[in-house]
């Protein structure tokens, strides 16, 4: 029934007809068909009574009208099926385009992948470590449109461009400081890994202008062959050319206790010589408790005594009586020597 479509689109009825509203605001239309001009009443704007008139006075225009108003529809349902179809198309596209992998050179991408190289190195942790299958499985769930590089590429490219990255942000805290410093010293050290690597360390210390003490470890790098004086001294020489750290001020060298670490200093023009008071201090007390007789045999019982209290609850108690009695008596003594 045509009757039926009016409520879903907007009928073509009303070109056979004039829309006029009466003095009570009733809308009423009034029939354009030749000489017709018959009012019909069409309350709340429905038009089951014009295609009334229609069909009992008017029978070609009611079977025109019908079959355009069908046409019509027809459109209209065809456009709004396709709008839903496209609507449809596009939620699937964007739910695939969120899924998709972000390219390397994506914004978010490189922020998550420096922050993995910051933990590799701060951690000290292995580059493949990205490639274990806890960390791959932590990053899906955290972020799964972040495809985690290879090791290879950490370790090539991401950490080495972090090191060059904080280098050069060190050199120029340095530099500004350096304006105005009279002096700097430098700490170096040899020193063997657990899997017999070789290596040297080279570490800054100055005062700033505001009298604040900075301290900087610029260099932990490898020393393979031999350690001698002349090598020590050429890799100190490397470092600080390497940093650009002035030459014309007075520079201090502090050093342990290593004859190859004297001979360096030895050879050096441009460097104050300074033994570590630690590291001696540290030798002379090994000497000496390597020379008393039956001193580990005084060590071993001293442990067991302080295991002893340690561990024992009322022993604990009992020398902090003993202790708070001693105390005392001392301080009845003292009063009593100095009364006299």
């Amino acid at each position: 029934m045509a009757d039926s479509n009016d409520g879903n689109c907007r009928s073509i009825v009303w070109e056979f007809f004039s829309r006029q509203k009466t003095n009570g605001n009733r809308i009423i239309g009034i029939c354009k068909i030749g000489t017709c001009k018959l009012p019909v009443q069409c309350p709340t704007g429905a038009t089951t009574g014009l295609y009334a008139h229609l069909r009992a006075a008017h029978p070609k225009a009611h079977k025109e009208c019908v079959a355009r108003n069908e046409e019509n529809c027809k459109r209209k349902l065809a456009e709004q099926k396709l709008k839903n179809e496209n609507k449809k198309q596009s939620k699937v596209d964007d739910l695939f385009i969120k899924k998709a992998h972000w390219s390397s050179s994506h914004p978010n991408a490189i922020a998550i992948t420096n922050s993995v190289g910051r933990m590799l190195a701060l951690d000290m942790l292995p580059y493949d470590f990205v490639e274990g299958r806890g960390f791959k499985e932590l990053m899906k769930l955290m972020e799964p449109q972040y495809l985690v590089p290879s090791r290879t590429t950490f370790s090539r490219s991401v950490v080495s461009e972090l090191y060059c990255s904080v280098k050069q942000k060190t050199a120029n805290e340095i530099y500004r400081d350096f304006e105005d410093i009279p002096s700097y010293s430098f700490t170096t050290d040899l020193w063997t890994s657990r899997a017999q690597d070789q290596f040297i360390s080279f570490c800054l210390s100055y005062v700033s202008p505001e009298f604040e003490l900075k301290t900087f470890a610029l260099e932990n790098k490898p020393f393979p062959g031999e350690h001698t004086g002349e090598s020590i001294l050429e890799s100190l020489d490397k470092n600080i050319d390497s940093w650009g750290l002035p030459r014309t001020v007075s520079i201090y060298a502090l050093r342990d206790n290593g004859s190859n670490m004297k001979s360096a200093m030895n050879l050096s023009q441009s460097f104050y010589d300074l033994s570590c008071f630690d590291h001696t201090l540290q030798l002379t007390i090994n000497d000496a408790v390597s020379e008393i007789d039956g001193m580990q045999t005084v060590l071993s019982k001293s442990r067991r005594i302080v295991s002893h209290y340690h561990h024992s609850c009322q022993a604990s108690q009992n020398l902090h009586r003993e202790q708070k009695r001693l105390g005392k008596v001392e301080r009845e003594l003292i009063i009593n020597v100095a009364t006299m």
